[in-house]
């Protein structure tokens, strides 16, 4: 994952060099079963980068559902 993020990086508002020094410090993490969990190692992991874009929501009437959009600002089209 963090090669693919590294190739996007070439042209991004941050450097390469910042995603791979993260690479380090969490190659050892893994996802888990929380929602929770997997969103901060998430944003831990994109903490210098201002192009990473996350929303949590709750599904309305679906019990105890919750869900996040992750997405790469300038990589979704703003005018659908």
């Amino acid at each position: 994952m963090l090669r693919c993020v590294v190739r996007l990086k070439k042209n991004s508002r941050i450097s390469a060099d910042k995603v791979t020094d993260n690479k380090d410090n969490f190659s050892d993490k893994s996802l888990s079963v929380s929602l929770e969990d997997n969103m901060k190692l998430f944003r831990d992991i994109f903490r210098n980068d201002d192009t990473v874009v996350t929303r949590c929501l709750d599904i309305p009437y679906s019990g105890d559902i919750s869900c996040c959009l992750v997405y790469i600002d300038g990589m979704v089209d703003t005018k659908i």
